[in-house]
C-alpha cells in the first residue's frame, strides 16, 4: 500500500481520536510462539491496515516489561514491540481514557529469498472519550 493511501485510510478510520502515533517494527517475528506456531505464518495471513492489540506480558521470563502484538480478531501472536519501545510505552498503557494499538503498515520481504521476514506497524494511542468528527471540536 502506498504511503499516501495508508495515511488517507488511517486518518479516515481514526481521525481526531488519535493523539499520539509512531512507527515501529515487529520484533521477534522470526521466532516461534510458545505453542510452536510460526509467527511468520501468522503474519502471512494478515492484511495491510489490520489492527493489532498490544498486550503487556508481565510473566515473560526474559523481560517482564515485554508487550505482545496480537491479531485483534484471533488473538494470535505475531511478535513483540521492540524492547526499548515497550519499556517506554508500558507505563502509559494503563492510563484511563486511552487505548494503545497497532496497525500493520508494511511487510518486510527478504531480497534474497523473497520470503516474508517481518513487518512494520504504526503504534497509536486512541482517546476513548473523544467523539469522532468535526462536531466534537
Amino acid at each position: 500500500m502506498l504511503e499516501r493511501e495508508f495515511r488517507r485510510r488511517f486518518d479516515a478510520a481514526f481521525g481526531p481520536m488519535i493523539d499520539d502515533e509512531f512507527p515501529s517494527k515487529i520484533a521477534g517475528a522470526s521466532h516461534p510462539n510458545a505453542d510452536g506456531t510460526s509467527r511468520v505464518a501468522i503474519l502471512e495471513k494478515c492484511k495491510l491496515f489490520e489492527v493489532f492489540d498490544l498486550t503487556p506480558e508481565p510473566e515473560n521470563p526474559v523481560d517482564p516489561k515485554a508487550v505482545m502484538i496480537l491479531r485483534n480478531d484471533t488473538g494470535e501472536q505475531v511478535g513483540y514491540l521492540p524492547e526499548r519501545t515497550a519499556h517506554d510505552l508500558l507505563p502509559q498503557m494503563g492510563e484511563p481514557g486511552f487505548r494503545w494499538f497497532a496497525v500493520l503498515h508494511q511487510f518486510n520481504i527478504s531480497p534474497e529469498t523473497q520470503a516474508l521476514v517481518g513487518a512494520n506497524i504504526i503504534v497509536a494511542r486512541m482517546v476513548l472519550n473523544r467523539a469522532a468528527g468535526p462536531a466534537a471540536e
